[in-house]
């Protein structure tokens, strides 16, 4: 039976958050990223009220990175049990944070990047995409198209690819076949697509130690 995640949602404080954790379960999901300045106590309290209707939430930080040094210097401050993803702004934090394995997902936004059989040749870690982004791009075509290409890539390749929502606020949340259907306008076969809201992010959570 598939487990679903999704990889990046973001909350500012406690308040907000409940509402967060009771959509994601009524959607179906079992673990979530969240992106947040919560400490300590507020951050305990969470986790603790979502595991309490099965649902685990992980800490993801998310560093914009204008050159190598900064993905380095992000790598080298990851902190323990969070997700690092990287939003590089230049090729050469792209690539970069394509290749350092202490980087859990290389955020792509296709306004500062793209894949090129460069990056493909170096590339170790998985790539992550958002509903967030989607959206916004509808309206500009030329973002759009780039977006489509992206996915094409992706498909034709076989990178290891993860949907998020980018969700900051409970509505922009959508079921775990709703995100698996962005790549689908370019017909992605479902059971793929479904492995980029499952299998994939919890490979990452799993595999990297990240769910007690």
């Amino acid at each position: 039976m598939r487990r679903f995640a999704d990889f990046w949602i973001k909350i500012t404080q406690y308040d907000e958050a409940l509402p967060f954790v009771e959509r994601l379960c009524k959607l179906g999901y079992t673990a979530a990223c969240v992106e947040t300045e919560m400490q300590g106590v507020e951050w305990q309290a969470l986790t603790q009220k979502a595991s309490e209707v099965n649902l685990a939430l992980v800490r993801k930080k998310v560093v914009e990175a204008k050159r190598r040094m900064d993905v380095l210097e992000a790598c080298r401050k990851k902190p323990p049990k969070s997700i690092l993803t990287v939003r590089p702004l230049s090729r050469e934090a792209f690539m970069t944070a394509c290749r350092d394995e202490r980087v859990d997902t290389v955020y792509v936004d296709v306004h500062n990047v793209e894949i090129d059989r460069h990056v493909i040749q170096v590339l170790k870690n998985f790539l992550e995409i958002t509903l967030d982004d989607f959206l916004r791009y509808m309206m500009d075509k030329e973002m759009f198209k780039r977006l489509v290409t992206t996915l094409q890539v992706i498909k034709k390749k076989r990178i290891r690819c993860i949907i998020s929502s980018g969700a900051s606020n409970p509505l922009m949340l959508r079921s775990p076949r709703q995100l698996a259907s962005i790549p689908e306008i370019i017909e992605t076969q479902t059971e793929n697509s479904l492995d980029m809201v499952s299998k994939n992010p919890f490979t990452i959570l799993t595999g990297g130690g990240y769910l007690d």
